[in-house]
């Protein structure tokens, strides 16, 4: 008996070797560069450099836009 396998058959399982391969890799870079990363203190998160909160930013953008040249332009 002779299986018949089509071009979707090739690309899944070609999906799946990549998808192995990418999680090995993963997991094998991961614990190899930084193994006492675990145990330590968390991360800190980086700074953006933005000293302005969003909520300023907002209401800036919203006192600048001229609502009813827009409601104009729809009619």
């Amino acid at each position: 008996m002779k299986i018949r396998l089509s071009h979707k058959d090739y690309l899944l399982a070609l999906g799946i070797l990549v998808a192995v391969i990418v999680m090995l890799t993963t997991l094998v870079y991961t614990e190899t560069l930084n193994p006492e990363s675990k145990n330590d203190r968390p991360p800190v998160p980086g700074k953006t450099g933005l000293r302005v909160s969003p909520s300023v930013i907002i209401k800036k953008i919203v006192g600048d836009v001229n609502f009813k040249s827009l409601s104009h332009k729809n009619r």
